[in-house]
């Protein structure tokens, strides 16, 4: 998960997938400014990735401080720094698609500085046209005529939102009592809305008073 939290306009932006190439995303974003410069809109700006295992074990997490207005640049110097990584991230969006390269030099390989920039520099070659228009592996081929490459096979991406019934009563479980109690004496169903996909989930105050009273008194 990329989460991003900060004081200015873009006070979060909040990126999730899974290893099955499954993702969702939500911003909050209130435009009090004539700058959209991401340095302009995210005052004391720190972007966070929380990678969780299966496993049960604690989720790792990095953290970035936001001193680039790219977002590919703040990313590569948490891998820079944290992982100790050399990577390259070129990301290219508009608002029908988004592509991108991701380049990561592996442990055991050594790449002098000349090369690492010369990937670079054909790596910012990328453009959305032509990504639209080229199939993967010529547009790889293209960008990367001078050097040896293997192209697997490629793998699908979709959104998909994880929202329920079952986690929006969790959520509201969660509230105080005095505000469950509050819900149940309006005696108005409550709506809950969810972020990522904008779903609305509805209980009436009998579900309500339900939850308040397994709060009150647990089995």
């Amino acid at each position: 998960m990329l989460q991003l939290q900060s004081d200015g306009d873009l006070s979060l932006l909040v990126v999730q997938s899974t290893n099955e190439r499954r993702f969702r995303a939500m911003a909050r974003y209130q435009s009090n400014k004539h700058s959209t410069a991401l340095t302009d809109i995210t005052d004391n700006g720190v972007m966070a990735i929380i990678i969780e295992t299966n496993a049960g074990d604690e989720p790792y997490q990095g953290l970035v401080s936001i001193n680039s207005n790219s977002i590919a640049a703040n990313l590569e110097s948490y891998f820079n720094q944290s992982e100790q990584l050399q990577t390259m991230l070129i990301l290219r969006a508009d608002n029908e698609q988004a592509a991108g390269i991701l380049l990561q030099v592996l442990p055991e390989a050594n790449i002098d500085d000349d090369d690492w920039q010369r990937l670079r520099h054909v790596a910012e070659t990328l453009n959305l046209t032509e990504c639209k228009n080229t199939d993967n592996q010529t547009l790889i081929a293209r960008i990367f005529a001078e050097d040896d490459k293997t192209v697997y096979p490629p793998q699908s991406a979709a959104f998909a939102c994880t929202c329920s019934d079952e986690r929006t009563l969790a959520m509201l479980a969660s509230l105080d009592e005095s505000e469950l109690q509050d819900i149940v004496d309006a005696e108005e169903p409550v709506t809950v809305s969810c972020d990522f996909c904008g779903k609305k989930y509805q209980h009436d105050a009998p579900t309500i008073a339900a939850l308040l009273s397994n709060k009150i008194h647990p089995n």
